[in-house]
């Protein structure tokens, strides 16, 4: 994607655990006002945000801007492509920042598998990681809480399908840009 490609990985060692398999380093990207625009099955031309044509699965988080999506807002994202490759990666703007492997997902109840933009308002700051698979890829975006982190949203793409799933206390799916 090519809006995409100026995110880089945070550090090289997010780079070897992710080509080899496994979850990257976290990283904070000091936002908790975000909006996923979730594509499980890539989109044309997005006239209204300036967005070429990607015909893969994708998802793009952005610092929320009252329905804009300028690339200085852009603080991650994932891709699935069609033979199984993966891609994914953080602003540079983003730090390194301590992740769990184990989070309370209590909260995330609900789930969506078409187009959407989901608006979050967290309560803090989230961290994210993503983990690859040998054919999948799954983005997270973790909120600090007392107890350690919780999952406020998460993201998975496979050669079986696209998830998104939620926090909706924290989270509302709208329809994405068109």
């Amino acid at each position: 994607m090519r809006r995409a490609l100026a995110l880089v990985s945070v550090a090289a060692a997010s780079l070897a655990a992710a080509a080899s398999g496994g979850r990257a380093a976290g990283v904070d990207c000091h936002a908790a006002a975000l909006t996923f625009l979730f594509w499980p099955h890539g989109h044309g031309a997005v006239a209204a945000a300036g967005f070429p044509p990607a015909s893969f699965a994708h998802v793009e988080v952005y610092r929320t801007a009252a329905g804009r999506y300028p690339r200085s807002h852009q603080v991650a994202f994932a891709q699935f492509e069609a033979l199984g490759a993966t891609g994914a990666g953080f602003a540079r703007s983003c730090t390194p920042a301590a992740v769990a492997d184990r989070v309370d997902a209590e909260r995330v109840t609900r789930t969506a598998a078409t187009a959407v933009a989901l608006v979050c308002a967290f309560r803090a700051p989230v961290r994210f990681d993503y983990e690859r698979a040998r054919s999948s890829i799954m983005l997270r975006a973790l909120v600090p809480a007392a107890s350690g982190l919780r999952l406020g949203a998460s993201v998975r793409f496979s050669r079986s399908g696209s998830l998104l799933r939620y926090d909706a206390a924290s989270c509302r799916a709208a329809a994405p840009p068109r």
